[in-house]
């Protein structure tokens, strides 16, 4: 999937699923949750909303089976739901069914993943679609947690996100920063890319 190569991801992703789908062994349901919320995000960023609410519903059955098999550590179904209805809310945002977005949104917040950093993150897509420009600048993080590592996707989209923000509050200048600094993050992680293939390619020689 990091290649483009979107129909071959999503044929090894079934083939996966396929195979743990039947499996009484937590750790190997686990990864499937882990699948599913992979999927969910691919179905997502290709605007099949549908399949992506399909797969959600898989995701909270599967949740639902794991939490009465022993053998999980303490906070772990609390994080899975977390991650489950904060995907959930933003895709039924998306897919223009805001009363079903509203109830993901508040199954999120009764988990206590949602007081996290991360899960206060998570939050941001759903808050930003529907429109909710004020509640998503409270929950967005300052940029010192990610220190001097910036040439990454998370702080490129994290950079989406201030931009997304500024530009629901009207201030269009702030908005046209955040990108001009996010293009130069993803031109970086571009060309550390193609170095570290130089790399490679010379190891190889």
């Amino acid at each position: 999937r990091e290649q483009g190569v979107d129909e071959e991801a999503d044929r090894y992703a079934l083939q996966a699923t396929a195979l743990l789908e039947n499996s009484s062994d937590i750790r190997e349901l686990a990864y499937l949750s882990f699948i599913y919320g992979q999927q969910m995000t691919a179905y997502f960023d290709k605007k099949e909303f549908g399949k992506a609410i399909e797969t959600g519903e898989k995701r909270e059955k599967l949740i639902d089976r794991m939490r009465k098999m022993p053998g999980a550590p303490n906070g772990y179904f609390d994080q899975q739901y977390g991650f489950l209805y904060s995907k959930l809310a933003a895709i039924y945002q998306e897919n223009k069914q805001p009363e079903k977005a509203a109830d993901a949104f508040n199954n999120f917040f009764s988990t206590r993943f949602s007081q996290t950093l991360t899960g206060q993150r998570d939050a941001i897509p759903y808050l930003i679609y529907s429109k909710q420009f004020e509640e998503a600048a409270k929950m967005i993080p300052d940029e010192q947690v990610f220190g001097n590592d910036t040439i990454n996707t998370d702080f490129s989209i994290h950079l989406k996100y201030r931009s997304d923000i500024a530009a629901g509050n009207g201030d269009y200048r702030a908005a046209l920063d955040y990108k001009k600094r996010q293009g130069v993050v993803n031109d970086s992680i571009s060309a550390r890319d193609k170095q570290n293939a130089a790399f490679e390619l010379a190891t190889v020689y």
